[in-house]
């Protein structure tokens, strides 16, 4: 018991992992922030748009069209790699969170031994700082391509349109 009442002997530690962990949560509050529903339907549109296009365009293209679709497509790549790792990443910034707070404990009334402190605090914040960056760049990716596809969708659309009518002219 007498361990659990002292002064912990690694205060800066403890001190960065709270700081990490607060920083951990700040992130997944950002990241719960971004509407899956608005991503997961912009991603179905987009999936049916160029399906549509697919499906009723079998010509050449004209080049700065099919630049175009190239950059609407990496859109849906985006959202998709968002929706796979959404969950994920989210289970997994809770259990960092939960980690950290164990081991600032742990650390913090010096429960564990002198000399795994130094390696635990390198293997939990290490983790830590693989998900809030992974998680910034979800983040970051979403800000971006949300508005991305708002703004390029309805030429899309009339690009449906207009083949739609091409293709259903030749019948």
């Amino acid at each position: 018991f007498s361990s659990c009442s002292s002064k912990s002997r690694h205060p800066s530690q403890v001190k960065y992992i709270d700081s990490l962990a607060t920083k951990l949560n700040e992130t997944q509050v950002n990241l719960q922030k971004i509407d899956t529903a608005k991503v997961r339907s912009d991603y179905k549109t987009l999936l049916s748009n160029l399906s549509a296009l697919q499906t009723n365009y079998k010509d050449t293209m004209d080049t700065p069209t099919a630049i175009f679709l190239s950059g609407y497509r990496g859109i849906g790549r985006s959202f998709e790699t968002f929706l796979l790792r959404d969950t994920l990443l989210q289970n997994q910034i809770s259990k960092s969170i939960k980690q950290l707070k164990s081991l600032e404990h742990d650390v913090n009334f010096n429960l564990i031994e002198e000399n795994k402190v130094q390696r635990y605090c390198a293997d939990e914040c290490g983790k830590a700082m693989e998900l809030i960056e992974s998680a910034t760049v979800s983040i970051t990716n979403m800000n971006e391509n949300l508005p991305l596809f708002d703004a390029q969708n309805p030429k899309v659309e009339e690009l449906v349109k207009q083949y739609s009518s091409a293709h259903d002219s030749k019948k």
